[in-house]
């Protein structure tokens, strides 16, 4: 289904100038990405201005131009597309997906939390995915700008939705709420990240409970009964499903435990079980929620069963990657207090030949809260067993102080990248297992091409 250009005319203080002769059909932000037909959305940013790449998106074939008034006032349009010109051009890419969303009567689910959110949408999606036609969050477009180029991509083929809402302030979820009206609502966990901007776990479990309050008299709640902040805020909804190892779920999820790899089996209701292919006991959650989602939405055990069974992973999420005689676990998309945890209680699970390396970067955007919550990561390390750490950035220097004196755990400190990358390929020996683990503006996947070069000799 094209984007409608009556809703073009009815953004708020807009002026056309041309015709809209052809459909438009999706939006792009990126010229490069311009598809014939695409609105391209032309948006002031720190160090690049869309605007400047206006004529670029023209002559890839775009089918209509989204731009600011003063950038319009300032220029002769005269291209054959329509230029769309409002005073802010973010709150109209917000406005015309609301609009396009308004048209389409069917489910839509959107998936928060601290952690999680991206691997338990792509879960949930696989499960829909065997009743629906599904659209869905594609990779991390979940903010105030990826969530409306998502639903301008919902068309007449579509009979659900998956998605991802992402939030930086108080306010974001609620915003992203009234763009995409949805009908159910699935909240993974309530942990401590961000706290740079929420400055509290309250105020995060706040931020996150926006998504509940649309939905409280209107939609429905999936609610992890293993996470006591989600429950509250589900207290008061009137149409709740209850999920978890809880005993107040009416969908019991036992966890039996992992294989070899960290591949935990799950046992729902006492009776089926489904076996995952993705390591780390945090899958158990979310694949507690797809599960939750799915019978919910008719889908059978079996199927939902052969989904998880297919699903392998994110990039970066808990990934496990066999190299020439060692092996890597890469989690460092991204890290906060909980997913640190929760990385190395699962590398402590794992047999190993060798030694338990982590290569840990700093967590990121915690604010006030960074050197005690880096802290408790080296308490973390202590308690699970970690051999040796290999540390990058300022704020782990809190780890490195707190482990060097005791030498418990063998610890390394680096500045530079690099530096690490190097000396890490000659420490690793036959029979390790290496965990990264970071937030992802310190940028551990670019170890990734040194480590798949290491040669290593048997000992």
């Amino acid at each position: 289904m094209a984007v409608n250009s009556q809703n073009c005319r009815a953004l708020t203080g807009v002026k056309i100038f041309g015709e809209f002769q052809r459909p438009i059909r999706g939006a792009v932000i990126d010229s490069r990405k311009v598809r014939p037909g695409n609105l391209f959305v032309a948006l002031p940013g720190e160090h690049t201005d869309g605007h400047a790449f206006i004529p670029q998106a023209v002559e890839n074939g775009a089918g209509a131009i989204l731009a600011s008034l003063e950038w319009a006032t300032g220029n002769v349009w005269n291209a054959s597309i329509p230029l769309i010109a409002v005073p802010d051009v973010e709150k109209a890419l917000g406005e015309l997906a609301h609009f396009h969303r308004q048209r389409f009567d069917i489910p839509v689910l959107a998936i928060t939390g601290t952690n999680g959110k991206t691997t338990t949408k792509n879960m949930v999606a696989a499960v829909l995915e065997t009743r629906y036609s599904l659209l869905k969050t594609q990779g991390n477009l979940n903010n105030q700008l990826g969530l409306p180029l998502t639903l301008l991509d919902m068309d007449e083929n579509h009979t659900a939705a998956v998605l991802e809402m992402g939030a930086s302030r108080v306010g974001d979820i609620a915003y992203l709420c009234d763009i995409a009206e949805p009908t159910e609502g699935l909240i993974t966990n309530i942990g401590r990240a961000h706290l740079a901007f929420f400055h509290s776990l309250e105020r995060v479990q706040q931020v996150k409970g926006e998504l509940i309050q649309f939905l409280q008299n209107r939609g429905r709640v999936f609610a992890n009964t293993d996470d006591e902040r989600v429950m509250e805020l589900a207290r008061d909804v009137e149409q709740v499903i209850h999920f978890g190892r809880n005993q107040v779920a009416e969908l019991q999820m036992q966890d039996l435990g992992p294989d070899d790899w960290g591949c935990h089996s799950i046992q729902v209701n006492g009776k089926v079980t489904m076996k995952l292919h993705v390591s780390g006991a945090a899958m158990v959650s979310n694949a507690a929620a797809a599960i939750a989602v799915g019978l919910a939405h008719d889908v059978s055990l079996e199927n939902i069963s052969a989904a998880l069974a297919g699903y392998s992973g994110e990039p970066g999420r808990m990934e496990h990657l066999d190299m020439a005689g060692f092996a890597v676990i890469h989690d460092a998309y991204n890290a906060n207090p909980e997913s640190t945890r929760i990385s190395l209680e699962t590398l402590a699970q794992l047999p190993v030949d060798g030694r338990r390396i982590v290569v840990f970067a700093d967590m990121l955007e915690l604010g006030e809260s960074s050197k005690t919550e880096h802290i408790r990561v080296a308490d973390e390390m202590t308690r699970t067993c970690v051999d040796v750490a290999f540390l990058l950035g300022p704020e782990s220097l809190a780890i490195q102080a707190v482990l060097a004196p005791t030498d418990r755990v063998k610890t390394h400190h680096f500045d530079d990248l690099k530096a690490l990358g190097t000396a890490l390929m000659e420490f690793i020996q036959p029979g390790d297992i290496v965990l990264l683990k970071g937030s992802r503006g310190m940028g551990l996947e670019k170890l990734l091409p040194m480590l798949k070069g290491v040669t290593l000799n048997a000992l």
